[in-house]
């Protein structure tokens, strides 16, 4: 679902969290949100790679100043497949769900979730769905330690 960013977007000005809110609200109607003391929190439950995929919840955590936190639930995502998956940051097995490791200082503060952390989600679900068939992690990147979490 492609949009056009606004021209007062396009600058490489600090994007505020609820111009980030608004549009991810945009672009799927269906999601939730709230900005808070400046943390947006944002979910989607419809959330799919691809129309082979399973059907996931992507939720959004980010500041202004600081780590952005993607969290994946759902799909084929079950306690065994949490705790095996490759390339996360970490899980929350009372979920299951799984922190998404998505970014190596690649994201910066004048771009918008919904054209970087969404594809970069929708990339490693499908990078996830070939792991559990095939036992191997495809999608290259630099798996962080714990310490990076």
């Amino acid at each position: 679902m492609a949009t056009s960013i606004p021209r007062f977007l396009r600058t490489r000005r600090r994007l505020s969290q609820a111009v980030q809110l608004i549009n991810l609200m945009r672009m799927f109607p269906e999601s939730s949100g709230s900005l808070e003391k400046g943390v947006i929190r944002w979910s989607y439950d419809g959330f799919r790679a691809s129309s082979c995929s399973g059907v996931y919840r992507i939720e959004i955590e980010g500041k202004r100043e600081g780590k952005t936190i993607i969290w994946l639930s759902g799909g084929s995502i079950d306690r065994q497949s949490a705790k095996e998956a490759p390339h996360k940051f970490g899980i929350d097995e009372n979920g299951p769900r799984i922190q998404l490791c998505l970014d190596r200082f690649n994201w910066q503060p004048d771009q918008l979730y919904s054209q970087t952390y969404i594809p970069w989600a929708m990339e490693w679900i499908i990078h996830f769905e070939i792991c559990r068939l095939t036992g191997k992690w495809t999608g290259g990147g630099i798996h962080p330690s714990v310490d990076e979490a």
